[in-house]
């Protein structure tokens, strides 16, 4: 027990938290992604919007995905400084698995460290993410006995 809080044990199951994580990271993320960049490109080469004034029976298709823009270009802004708040090591093992082009084996390499101690580092960083992004109130973390 702390001198003023009831600190209670780790109960995150790191296991199914990295699972939870590198799913984020290779499918979600990669979606807002597209989210972002789709709607700005057609923002941008398409002049001609739905009307205003125009009775449409699913609402403005021009601005829901405007609004889905908006949202996924924040999401992205928070989790870029999710990642900036990383130790600096964990931050450039989860650059060069999950931003780059490279395979995983050309990442090892890029980072000049084995295999070993890469996903150390690589593990290690995803659970820091995940703890710094649930104090944004977005928790990728599983809890022990938590169905996943």
């Amino acid at each position: 027990m702390g001198v003023l809080f009831d600190f209670k044990q780790d109960d995150v199951d790191k296991t199914a938290t990295l699972k939870q994580v590198r799913s984020f990271f290779t499918d979600d993320l990669v979606k807002l992604e597209d989210m972002a960049g789709q709607s700005v490109n057609f923002m941008l080469s398409s002049p001609s919007a739905d009307l205003a004034g125009v009775n449409a029976p699913n609402g403005n298709t021009i601005e829901r995905q405007m609004i889905r823009s908006v949202d996924a270009r924040r999401e992205l802004t928070l989790i870029t400084d999710c990642l900036r708040q990383c130790k600096p090591k964990h931050r450039e093992i989860i650059e060069l698995r999950f931003f780059t082009n490279y395979s995983t084996t050309r990442a090892i390499m890029e980072s000049g460290f084995s295999r070993t101690r890469f996903f150390d580092y690589l593990n290690a960083g995803m659970l820091e993410f995940a703890s710094i992004y649930a104090r944004y109130g977005r928790d990728l973390q599983i809890r022990q006995g938590q169905p996943t």
